[in-house]
C-alpha cells in the first residue's frame, strides 16, 4: 500500500481515502472515485497527479493524493 503521490504509472486500487478535510472527501465523492475503485495513473507527481477512472481523466493537486491509499495491481501475463 502506498500513497497515490508516490504511485507510477499503472493500474492500482484504492483502498482507503484518509483525508481530515471533509471537503477533500466530498469532492472526491462527487468525482466518483470511491475506495475500492480500480483507477490508471497516467501522469505521475511531481505535480498533479492525472489518472483515468471509467474512461474519465481526473486530475488532483499532491496534497489531495497524499490522501488516497492505493495498491497496485499486477499486470496479467500473456501466454
Amino acid at each position: 500500500m502506498l500513497p497515490l503521490i508516490k504511485a507510477g504509472v499503472g493500474k492500482y486500487k484504492i483502498i482507503k481515502i484518509d483525508s481530515a478535510c471533509p471537503g477533500a472527501k466530498k469532492r472526491l465523492t462527487l468525482l466518483g472515485v470511491l475506495t475500492g475503485d480500480e483507477i490508471e495513473v497516467t501522469k505521475p507527481a511531481p505535480g498533479p497527479v492525472i489518472f483515468k477512472k471509467d474512461g474519465t481523466r481526473i486530475g488532483m493537486g499532491q496534497g489531495m493524493a497524499m490522501d488516497i491509499l492505493v495498491e497496485k495491481i499486477p499486470e496479467q501475463k500473456r501466454l
